[in-house]
């Protein structure tokens, strides 16, 4: 699934998030209880995505293909 396919989403609704993973070319991808894993790439022109964790850590997919880290600190 990716984040273009809006009509698979109510299959997560619910899922517990397994893992995440942000890579450096500002994809990030998530997996699910459920089985379901969830691809969402970066944009040109857009911010595509951002999560916050604990400790105030975020993390944001940049416009071009790029991640930005930030923490609390």
């Amino acid at each position: 699934m990716t984040c273009q396919d809006v009509a698979a989403a109510p299959a997560l609704f619910g899922a517990k998030a397994l893992s995440a993973v942000a890579f450096k070319s500002g994809t990030l991808r998530l997996v699910f209880d459920t089985g379901h894993h969830l691809t969402c790439s970066s944009d040109p022109s857009f911010e595509a995505w951002q999560v916050t964790g604990p400790a105030g850590w975020r993390f944001v997919s940049l416009p071009g293909g790029d991640l930005a880290v930030w923490t609390r600190s």
